[in-house]
């Protein structure tokens, strides 16, 4: 199985679903007319000097194959291969390491908060029902997932964490998942590792660095 399909499950989860910690604390900006455009996106991205030495770039797999679940809730195949919506402005950094860990990060802006926060819970909706669930497709193995909400830190205006486990070739995968919805924009985190779980201190430390980016890129415009 491709790793990079985890990945792609993490990043839907987590996006989709809220754990503990945070909350609308009405601190939204003013709403604006038209979400960030790609350039000024991308400006809050994760570059590879905000890793250590033993990461690199990797490339963002852009594939449209979907992910067979093969069991389930049927909120389940929402969960893998995404809502039918799109944000008006989507974009992303992959990074890898040696061991075959990963971090995929994204920055999805809407026109106003009200259009982020209402496509926020709408894919809260739609996935809630899936805790478990097995993936696998033709020249695949077959993999079973479990996902928990897991507790984060009061972050921008909504804060959502998961923890997702299964094996992979007699293997323990672990994906760590934080998004946080800040405004008119939602910024994403999702780590794979094998048999080691990243702290999630460091993962919210990187969204964090997400967010003052683009605090930075909102008073500029």
């Amino acid at each position: 199985m491709r790793t990079r399909q985890l990945v792609c499950i993490a990043a839907l989860v987590v996006v989709s679903a809220c754990g503990g910690g945070g909350s609308d604390s009405g601190s939204d900006k003013p709403a604006a007319s038209a979400p960030l455009s790609k350039a000024k996106a991308q400006k809050a991205l994760l570059t590879i000097a905000d890793f250590e030495s033993d990461w690199k770039a990797a490339p963002v797999d852009d594939t449209d194959a979907a992910i067979t679940i093969t069991k389930g809730d049927t909120s389940c195949s929402t969960l893998a291969n995404g809502p039918d919506d799109k944000a008006p402005t989507k974009v992303e950094s992959s990074f890898s390491r040696a061991d075959e860990a990963s971090m995929n990060d994204t920055v999805e802006s809407y026109g106003d908060s009200s259009k982020a926060t209402t496509q926020w819970r709408a894919h809260l909706k739609a996935i809630s029902a899936c805790r478990t669930f097995t993936i696998g497709g033709s020249g695949t193995p077959s993999v079973d997932v479990e996902v928990t909400p897991t507790e984060v830190s009061d972050l921008g205006d909504e804060a959502a964490a998961f923890h997702a486990t299964g094996t992979v070739q007699g293997v323990t995968m672990n994906l760590d998942l934080v998004t946080v919805r800040a405004g008119r924009n939602v910024v994403a985190i999702t780590t794979l590792a094998f048999n080691d779980q990243p702290p999630r201190d460091t993962l919210e430390e990187k969204v964090t660095t997400m967010l003052d980016r683009l605090d930075a890129v909102d008073d500029a415009s």
